[in-house]
């Protein structure tokens, strides 16, 4: 049932003209009411933030669209469709067809910089001498808001105080920003603090119903502060999707025999999203990339980089202090040759590499990276703790610390950091779709938090198109 927090000049959306016969056609479930609540905050004439809040299933793109349309055709808004990753723009690209709507991550958007204070925190700015497409735009939609973190949130209010109207879309149970319990818009208190609009859909369309993934999902939200949110393991397949369970038992058997020839498939060849295993630990990611590396080359002592490998982006790659690469966006290296270079006196290795980005709005991007060599992570690791340590004993917050703390990250970013692709954590994998999506529940389960170790479940176990692979 859809629930609004706000009431919009003295009307609910139950109480407002049914006049709009053409664009709720087709509508299901909580999408009519939700879109009542939407239309009454896009027809009034001042700026102001909404929050669309729906689960898995519900048809939030759909009604995404709807609203998109009804923007175009009936106020003749110009549109930005945002989200805060390139790969969640890619999604949402992929699913929005209306021609009048332009595209941008978040950063682009706002025309951000990055600014390093006394602390070594890491914040990025709004900067005068970079365009923002927010001044040239009426109508503001922000995709995945659940990794919306307070900074970009607060330059996004800003503008909306000044007549931009901003559409929030997202789902309030994916896993939030690091060190946030939600996304600020998924607060109420914040909510009302800010007077954010709110409709939630929580009904699963007919589309989705009999999906086995979006049903799986759904119950894990109905019981998200259970240790085992869903006991009762039972595989099911449709022409939707299909969910497989393996227990732990079984599982490496069953990654070597059905999983590791997904990799050297042709449909992966295509595809960098055909197939993906998802863990919560870092290390537990590590340990299947390196199996599926020396499945793909069926080699022992491998070099750390080969061309085509896929890479994973760990931070982002900055240029004048302008974001290129956002964190989390993949690539695949197509060549490089090892070269040296000198810090002070110590020698270095490293790959200079060429990699490519597919961006819709760009198609193939290259790029050329530093790579930091094997031979050399030792010696870099211990020089990058020297110089941290240095900073950590100035004056907090002091500009001789700020200054430290910017050479620290000068002499971090000589090198791209980056990990394989064929296994990410599920914090990696938000605002991402695969094919196959093999989630290994056995690893999230080794967070001891309830709330938060099904949150991340739930995160994973909605990445999938087609088929689910839980190994529990």
């Amino acid at each position: 049932m859809s629930s609004i927090d706000r009431i919009f000049d003295g009307k609910t959306a139950a109480q407002i003209a049914k006049c709009d016969i053409n664009y709720k056609d087709g509508l299901k479930g909580d999408q009519p009411d939700a879109f009542d609540a939407i239309k009454i905050f896009v027809d009034q004439p001042v700026g102001g933030m909404f929050l669309l809040d729906g689960v898995a299933g519900s048809g939030k793109t759909y009604l995404m669209n709807v609203v998109i349309q009804y923007i175009g055709d009936v106020t003749k808004r110009e549109i930005l469709v945002t989200a805060p990753t390139h790969k969640a723009v890619k999604v949402i690209r992929q699913h929005v067809h209306d021609s009048r709507v332009n595209f941008a991550t978040i950063h682009s958007a706002l025309g951000l910089k990055e600014h390093i204070d006394g602390h070594g925190i890491i914040s990025f700015v709004k900067d005068k001498f970079l365009p923002c497409k927010l001044d040239k735009i009426q109508f503001l939609i922000v995709d995945e808001t659940s990794m919306l973190d307070d900074g970009l949130y607060e330059e996004i209010r800003i503008y909306a105080s000044r007549g931009l109207k901003v559409l929030f879309v997202g789902d309030s149970l994916q896993i939030p920003p690091v060190n946030k319990p939600d996304s600020i818009p998924f607060n109420r208190d914040y909510r009302r603090e800010d007077d954010i609009g709110y409709t939630k859909m929580d009904t699963i369309i007919r589309q989705a119903e009999g999906n086995p993934i979006i049903d799986y999902s759904f119950k894990i939200r109905e019981m998200i502060y259970r240790p085992d949110p869903v006991p009762i393991k039972k595989g099911n397949m449709t022409k939707q999707g299909s969910i497989q369970f393996v227990p732990r038992s079984d599982k490496d058997r069953f990654i070597i025999t059905e999983i590791l020839p997904e990799y050297t498939s042709e449909a992966f060849q295509r595809d960098n999203d055909h197939v993906k295993i998802l863990a919560w630990r870092n290390a537990t990611v590590d340990t299947y990339n390196a199996m599926i590396r020396h499945h793909i080359y069926q080699q022992k002592d491998l070099a750390k980089y080969l061309p085509g490998e896929r890479l994973i982006a760990m931070e982002p790659l900055m240029e004048d202090k302008v974001v290129m690469v956002h964190n989390s966006e993949e690539m695949e290296i197509m060549d490089y040759e090892i070269k040296d270079w000198d810090e002070d006196g110590t020698p270095f290795k490293y790959y200079n590499a060429h990699v490519n980005i597919f961006r819709d709005d760009e198609g193939w991007t290259e790029f050329i990276v530093k790579l930091i060599h094997e031979d050399s992570e030792k010696k870099y690791n211990d020089l990058l703790q020297r110089q941290a340590n240095y900073a950590k004993s100035l004056p907090s917050g002091s500009f001789q610390a700020r200054s430290a703390w910017m050479d620290f990250y000068e002499f971090k970013r000589t090198f791209f950091w980056v990990r394989y692709s064929y296994a990410i954590t599920c914090h990696k994998s938000q605002g991402s779709t695969y094919n196959i999506a093999v989630v290994m529940e056995d690893d999230i389960e080794k967070n001891r938090d309830t709330y938060e170790k099904n949150r991340i479940l739930y995160t994973a176990c909605t990445r999938p198109r087609r088929d689910l692979i839980i190994i529990y």
